[in-house]
């Protein structure tokens, strides 16, 4: 897990050979008015997904988990509480992997809770179970989902 301002993103553009679109597209003007749905950027291998709603209790939390995909969660409005853990240290199933929708829940706690306010990104790599839209307050997020490749 990588947690960061969006002014630094290019630190992390060499990580993988499709984050300096990934970034670019989150820096890009009028992100505000990117409310629903998916928004393509290179097919199935880059695109991006708005997520808008109100944060949830920490009690309500399940850990998500992707194998095809790094998800770069960026919040363009409001603040997320991210819940992250191993996901090799997850051993609670509660949905199993479902290829089609690429994500695994848990119910094991989360390790760690970190804030992650407006105008700052968090990356997740396979590896990363995470939690994320836990907090209080309306938040806004474009999730960009990277083919790990």
């Amino acid at each position: 897990m990588i947690i960061d301002h969006i002014q630094n993103a290019d630190r992390y553009a060499a990580l993988h050979p499709a984050f300096a679109k990934a970034f670019a597209f989150l820096r890009q003007a009028g992100l505000e008015q990117f409310k629903e749905g998916r928004r393509e950027i290179d097919g199935d291998r880059l695109y991006a997904i708005a997520v808008v709603g109100e944060g949830r209790s920490k009690a309500e939390a399940l850990l998500e988990g992707h194998r095809r995909y790094i998800d770069v969660q960026f919040l363009v409005s409001g603040a997320d509480c991210m819940g992250w853990r191993s996901a090799h240290a997850c051993s609670k199933v509660n949905k199993p992997y479902d290829d089609k929708g690429d994500a695994i829940l848990w119910s094991d706690k989360s390790a760690l809770w970190v804030d992650v306010p407006a105008g700052h990104f968090a990356i997740f790599w396979p590896h990363d179970a995470h939690a994320p839209m836990f907090g209080q307050g309306r938040m806004h997020k474009a999730i960009v989902k990277v083919a790990v490749e």
